[in-house]
């Protein structure tokens, strides 16, 4: 795992021995919720941007990410959301990666509960993308961010 520092606002930031500078993006996402749901003040979208370097397969990268999330899930009590959108054509990359991630965790961690839902840009279905929900169920504010999420009459829940 590599050191990290919090750049102030949930914005993350570590190095790789590749000289890869990574931030870690966590943004409220009561923009993306407000319209359909009540206050969701304490669920945070997931964004990682390697700004600079060019990144390449580094499983440091991997464990200091995991270990930001957890320091977020279960320290702060906020809940996350990550959004596998098409953005360049990745939905399925960015799907891929993101669940070779939480199975590995998971099994270590019995307190963070995942849920999955998928969202339609268009009624025809055809620009649609998932979005994936993680929570710590020992968290006081567990029950009302999960409600908050699956109140989004918007988003179809995946089965």
């Amino acid at each position: 795992m590599y050191d990290w520092i919090e750049k102030g606002n949930y914005v993350f930031e570590f190095f790789t021995d590749n000289h890869d500078v990574y931030y870690l993006y966590l943004k409220p996402k009561e923009d993306h919720f407000a319209d359909f749901c009540s206050e969701c003040k304490d669920i945070y979208e997931v964004d990682l941007k390697c700004v600079s370097g060019k990144p390449s397969p580094d499983e440091r990268v991997k464990e200091t990410v995991i270990a930001i999330l957890k320091q977020v899930l279960t320290e702060r009590c906020q809940s996350l959301v990550f959004f596998c959108d098409n953005e360049g054509g990745k939905a399925e990359c960015r799907e891929i990666l993101f669940n070779r991630w939480y199975e590995a965790e998971d099994e270590a961690d019995e307190k963070v509960q995942r849920f999955v839902r998928s969202h339609c840009e268009d009624f025809e279905g055809s620009d649609c993308f998932n979005m994936y929900f993680i929570a710590d169920k020992d968290c006081y504010n567990f029950k009302d961010n999960v409600d908050d999420f699956f109140s989004c009459d918007h988003i179809e829940q995946e089965d």
